[in-house]
């Protein structure tokens, strides 16, 4: 067995069985991180005796610490300053890395000089439900994540540390500010594979939604919302819609520029586009399959639009407030 000098940074909102079905999937691997920072912000979880035994044979150190109630991005930066390797890697406990993804990501900055190498994370499907919320949130292509991501910490001096005073949103706002500077970077090709679909609603999700964009005044990379220029759009040729005979036509049917039904005719290719936009078009672009978007294509569409307007209003709460 190897070890590679890297610095394994694990938050964990886990319980024991979860978080040792996380490690059972590690015991697999060649290659093994130095040591493993877990941070608990839930409960305290301990490991079972088989798990402790294999880290201890193998010499591989565990840092665990309690933070119990922090947010996911105070407990990375908790492990961060813990960590005793110049090379991290983040996972989450509801990810399962296969053999050959740490040390590719390794091998990449090591041996290439990248800066970083992100995270592909593919989101597993178990039922037709699971499906449906697929379809309308993450996809089934794998997407670069944080989770599945191996760095240099030196790019941190730069990027700074991840905001600590939100719930959710914190990864994807620091992948954008890394965009900002012109570091090597380049996207694994070992796939991460997301596992904690099963079991979650609808309304669970919405919730999530709901909570994520509450925090768009924080979050710099969501501050402009394309469903609000939608709404903004649709709006204004729905009043366009409505003045349009009376201003160009004088209500004259005579008259050139009169349409009948007009605004009718307005609201029907503005729900023809959401609806070919939210049911069609995004899901095939994600990987969703033809024949199951034809099966489900009702589901599809009502639980994007009820994600749309949450969101929607989620973002114009955060924009009202205060603080």
């Amino acid at each position: 067995m190897k070890k590679l000098n890297i610095s394994l940074i694990v938050p964990s909102n886990a319980n024991y069985a979860e978080i040792n079905y996380f490690f059972s999937s590690f015991l697999k691997w060649k290659k093994f991180p130095s040591e493993i920072i877990l941070v608990n912000i839930i409960k305290k979880v301990k490991l079972n005796n088989y798990v402790l035994s294999f880290l201890k044979k193998n010499k591989i150190k565990l840092i665990m610490l309690n933070k119990l109630n922090a947010f996911p991005g105070e407990a990375r930066n908790i492990a961060i300053k813990n960590s005793n390797f110049n090379i991290i890697a983040f996972l989450d406990t509801s990810t399962i890395a296969k053999k050959g993804w740490l040390e590719y990501g390794y091998n990449k900055i090591i041996k290439e000089k990248y800066d970083i190498v992100f995270g592909k994370t593919l989101y597993l499907a178990h039922t037709k439900k699971d499906k449906v919320i697929l379809s309308s949130t993450y996809g089934f292509k794998s997407i670069a994540t944080l989770p599945g991501s191996i760095l240099n910490k030196r790019i941190l001096a730069y990027t700074g540390i991840f905001l600590d005073n939100i719930r959710a949103g914190e990864d994807a706002e620091w992948l954008y500010r890394l965009g900002m500077y012109k570091f090597s970077k380049c996207q694994s090709k070992k796939i991460i594979n997301y596992t904690n679909l099963q079991g979650k609603t609808y309304t669970f999700f919405l919730k999530k939604w709901f909570r994520n964009y509450s925090y768009t005044k924080k979050l710099s990379y969501l501050n402009s919302s394309k469903e609000l220029y939608f709404i903004a759009l649709s709006l204004f040729l729905f009043i366009i819609s409505l003045t349009w005979n009376s201003f160009f036509s004088n209500w004259s049917t005579k008259d050139p520029l009169y349409v009948p039904h007009i605004t009718k005719i307005t609201i029907l290719i503005l729900f023809i586009f959401y609806f070919y936009l939210r049911v069609f078009l995004v899901p095939l672009k994600k990987g969703v399959n033809f024949l199951f978007i034809l099966q489900s294509f009702p589901k599809i569409f009502i639980f994007s639009l009820l994600l749309d307007i949450v969101k929607c209003l989620a973002f114009i709460l955060s924009k009202l407030r205060k603080y």
